[in-house]
């Protein structure tokens, strides 16, 4: 039973691994051609840098969610705290640099 449930969660990281491979392609497509219609005015940049950490979003959720399935909850509050401070600095910093820019 344990192996299977291992299995599982090997299977869905993968799969969502493959699915972030794939997105990313797809999001520096269309990010020059949604700044152009963008009514933010954003730039190419800035639309990659929000899109992007979207992509890989799933990945990290199911490393989350199985660490919480396996109980272990000091692993999962580190990682859980790392996620959310790196991006909470990141988005820190881009907002930063955003507002002086104009």
């Amino acid at each position: 039973m344990k192996i299977k449930k291992n299995k599982i969660t090997a299977d869905i990281f993968i799969l969502s691994l493959i699915i972030a491979a794939i997105s990313l392609p797809i999001i520096w497509i269309l990010c020059p051609l949604l700044s152009q219609i963008s009514v933010l005015q954003s730039s190419t940049l800035e639309l990659e840098l929000l899109l992007i950490p979207l992509a890989f979003e799933a990945v990290v959720m199911v490393v989350l969610a199985a660490l919480r399935m396996k109980e272990k909850a000091w692993v999962f509050f580190l990682l859980n705290n790392r996620k959310s401070t790196s991006s909470s600095t990141v988005s820190h910093d881009c907002t930063s640099l955003w507002i002086w820019r104009y």
